[in-house]
């Protein structure tokens, strides 16, 4: 047994030497590192070495014998090729699709059910293989359409044999660059419907990426074994989601198989653009909902800490922006909450790629300290975001994963130097300092509402941001140029059920004894449809008194009148009372 799969590995290793694939009778196996041979000859599939399986929990030990992100790759030869699999039990039947390269087959030929124990797939040639060498030439495609794939299920299967006039696809035919997906259940594509409808799949075929999906349903522990194994392989993209599947451990175990993976994965791929994800959106009892705010604090700190030009931290919450976008478990994203995922990690991938290309030192500091965070309320309706990048600080708001408020930004000016806010000649100039993150549910007696019990219910996001670098002022009459020392902000965010809250708050710090600020620069940005019920006062002293009016918000000019407050504006479905 172990000779024979030593043997097919080291095959594997002489075609394609940067790839984990083995190959078995002239098919190329994707993403199977070792084959397990049954007593009737059906060859069981390992995506990790058995060195690393042994280090896993029970499940997860299920799971790496299950078929995520397998393909069964194969360039035909002859008319037709048969290729025999076996199921998991006699009564299970599997659906596998059918690629030519990047182009999935046509009816009948797109799906190929394995019904059982034993099943002969039959596979023939396109007929349109002229046309699709032609366009996939024309569009750049990641895979020769000579390639045939046959994309398995996550049902744990096996191949039996091969037969017609096959051969393995030359590394020439397969994408150039690789992107590996570690994570859970989330990762592994539970409730996505098929494999290319998981997160992962779509992000690498943005990416032009080949794919390495090794997500472990149940079973995503960050094990140093497993840490160690995904160092070693080879990679341009990554993604490694952490935290669902040790929920309620030990916070302090947790963050430390945290910093031991991230550090590991940085340190032997400083060229590769990884992402470091927390906890996704969930909704559970309060202690599920409370260690993942925990749980993500851990790791938005350590990424923090580390500072590797190459790592960068997505929010959970704003990869998946609303509760809707879940399946009624409330864990698994549904087919729409992948797409959204995908979206948001494609989208901070793009911002990488830009970085690296236009900086000849590889990453640009601007992209290295770009952060992009959010916070939910705690019905997860509303979701507050915040970003900061090299064209500034922003805010924004979505209820039910409808925008409501687009990106708008954040600063103030001061009476002395120029707004503590990022300008576009400056690649940078916050730095994100620390991320803290707390929830709170009490209640506050008042006598002047018809509710004498208040409840004070939120979330809490707090950013503390220094300025990446001092500046030279000119202060006094003789303008006289001093450098000042870097100011430090912190953004507090609240979201509560009913609405959401911010505020800019200055810490006790060296740069400044005392200052006046002459502006507050906060931009609230709508849909250009966006109505609104305003009032306007001739002067700031009139009375409080005019009736609103209902308008275009674009037709609302403050600098021509006095608008009253608050205004109401209606965007997205909804009415915000500024």
């Amino acid at each position: 047994m172990k000779t024979r799969s030593f043997a097919v590995a080291a095959l594997a290793a002489a075609l394609l030497p940067c790839r984990a694939d083995v190959v078995f009778q002239d098919v190329l196996l994707h993403n199977v590192s070792e084959l397990v041979a049954e007593p009737d000859g059906l060859q069981r599939f390992r995506r990790v070495p058995q060195a690393v399986e042994s280090a896993l929990s029970a499940q997860g030990q299920r799971m790496n014998a299950g078929s995520t992100g397998v393909e069964i790759r194969f360039v035909l030869k002859g008319e037709k090729a048969e290729i025999r699999l076996g199921g998991a039990t006699d009564d299970a039947n599997a659906t596998c699709l059918v690629y030519y390269g990047d182009f999935i087959a046509d009816w009948p030929e797109t799906e190929k059910v394995v019904r059982g124990r034993d099943t002969t797939l039959t596979i023939r040639p396109s007929p349109r293989r002229d046309i699709l060498r032609r366009v996939a030439q024309e569009q750049g495609c990641r895979f020769d359409p000579d390639v045939v794939r046959i994309v398995l299920p996550q049902t744990a299967l096996g191949i039996r044999r091969v037969s017609g006039a096959v051969a393995p696809p030359s590394p020439e035919q397969l994408p150039r660059k690789v992107y590996l997906a570690y994570g859970s259940s989330i990762t592994h594509g539970s409730v996505a419907t098929r494999q290319p409808m998981t997160y992962a799949s779509l992000v690498g075929a943005r990416l032009g990426a080949d794919v390495r999906n090794l997500g472990f349903a149940g079973s995503c522990r960050l094990e140093p074994e497993m840490a160690d194994y995904l160092a070693a392989q080879p990679f341009d993209y990554a993604t490694i989601e952490m935290g669902i599947n040790i929920l309620g451990k030990d916070p302090v175990e947790f963050e430390r198989r945290v910093r031991y993976l991230l550090d590991k994965v940085t340190t032997t791929h400083p060229h590769a653009l990884i992402l470091g994800i927390d906890v996704f959106r969930t909704v559970g009892t309060e202690k599920h909902m409370k260690d993942a705010v925990q749980y993500r604090e851990i790791v938005a700190r350590v990424i923090q800490e580390l500072n590797r030009p190459n790592l960068v931290h997505v929010d959970g919450l704003a990869a998946l922006s609303s509760p809707t976008l879940l399946s009624e478990g409330f864990v698994h994203p549904a087919p729409e909450g992948h797409q959204a995922i995908a979206a948001h990690l494609n989208a901070r991938f793009a911002e990488l790629e830009k970085a690296k290309k236009t900086s000849s030192l590889g990453l640009c500091a601007a992209d290295a300290l770009a952060t992009a965070l959010s916070v939910a309320s705690p019905d997860g309706r509303l979701s507050l975001g915040f970003e900061t990048d090299a064209q500034g600080m922003r805010w924004s708001l979505a209820r039910d994963g409808r925008e409501l408020v687009k990106p708008s930004s954040l600063g103030v000016a001061f009476a002395v130097g120029s707004p503590l806010e990022k300008g576009a000649e400056r690649l940078a100039e916050m730095r994100v300092r620390n991320v803290r993150r707390t929830s709170s549910d009490t209640t506050w007696t008042t006598r002047l509402s018809r509710r004498e019990t208040v409840r004070d219910r939120f979330n809490e996001l707090a950013v503390e941001l220094e300025e990446a670098e001092a500046r030279a002022v000119r202060v006094g009459l003789g303008q006289t140029a001093v450098e000042r020392l870097p100011r430090r902000l912190t953004l507090v965010f609240r979201a509560y059920d009913e609405g959401v809250a911010f505020r800019y708050t200055f810490p006790e710090q060296a740069a400044f004894d005392g200052f006046a600020l002459t502006d507050e620069l906060t931009e609230w940005r709508f849909a250009a449809d966006a109505q609104a019920w305003t009032t306007a006062y001739a002067t700031e002293r009139d009375p409080q008194e005019e009736p609103y009016a209902k308008g275009p918000l674009a037709a609302v000019d403050p600098k021509k009148k006095y608008v009253g407050m608050p205004v109401l504006v209606e965007t997205g479905g909804a009415t915000l009372a500024l």
